[in-house]
């Protein structure tokens, strides 16, 4: 998978909403996280929500394993969603299909080399939003 696949999957401006809404709760409410801190923020989302066997398929270069909206809920919490889908202005449901259908491409293209990049992981996400 490269970024013009998941960038398919982003092409309304509800889900770069929800992208730029995600990318502001992995990076503990920044507007702009540094690097590090999305990526731990990321891998903290993953561990919650139990979605570690998920997230070494995105790291490997076999395919990449899916994963539920229910996973994303679990992960994130009811709070975290309702504020993503509020700043989107759109439903929970479409919050957690955005999010579900979309993190393992975005995890796969910013791990080239088997290890999620942090930098790789802000140029994506931000090219996903629409920040450039």
């Amino acid at each position: 998978m490269d970024l013009s696949d998941v960038q398919k999957l982003v092409s309304s401006p509800k889900a770069q909403k929800v992208v730029k809404s995600l990318v502001g709760q992995l990076g503990q409410g920044q507007q702009s996280p540094q690097p590090q801190a999305l990526a731990a923020g990321l891998q903290g989302m993953v561990t919650k929500g139990g979605m570690d066997n998920q997230l070494k398929s995105w790291l490997s270069s076999g395919n990449n394993e899916q994963i539920s909206g229910q996973q994303i809920k679990a992960a994130l919490g009811q709070e975290t969603i309702s504020k993503i889908s509020n700043t989107a202005g759109c439903s929970e449901q479409e919050t957690l299909e955005t999010i579900s259908g979309t993190l393992p491409g975005i995890v796969d293209v910013a791990s080239p080399n088997g290890q999620l990049d942090p930098q790789a992981l802000q140029s994506t996400l931000d090219q996903l939003a629409g920040a450039r």
